[in-house]
């Protein structure tokens, strides 16, 4: 389970890495609190949490008070880092589930 915990660690610096990347190319790093505050965690149960600001929500989706919708989410689908990450992800829990079944 180690060896999960670890390559799941590393794909979470990785997703980090691609959240950080479209925060900065949006320009939205006035104090760099944004982006900063970005972090990826593997819980025991091997769950990835995202972690950010609050209002990277608003300036995903945008207001009807003025603040401008970014996509964020949609930008960071689109970054190659994240679509590794998700494609190791699937790569890990294949294996996880057929050594759990046997077939492997």
């Amino acid at each position: 389970m180690d060896e999960i915990q670890n390559e799941l660690q590393l794909i979470a610096n990785d997703i980090k890495t691609a959240v950080q990347e479209v925060i900065v190319s949006n320009g939205l790093v006035d104090t760099g609190l944004l982006r900063d505050t970005i972090d990826v965690k593997v819980g025991n149960d091997l769950n990835l949490e995202i972690f950010a600001q609050n209002y990277f929500i608003f300036l995903d989706e945008g207001t009807r008070r003025g603040i401008k919708a970014y996509n964020l989410t949609e930008q960071i689908e689109q970054h190659p880092l994240y679509i590794s990450a998700v494609q190791k992800l699937e790569g890990i829990f294949t294996q996880y589930i057929l050594k759990k079944l046997g077939l492997q």
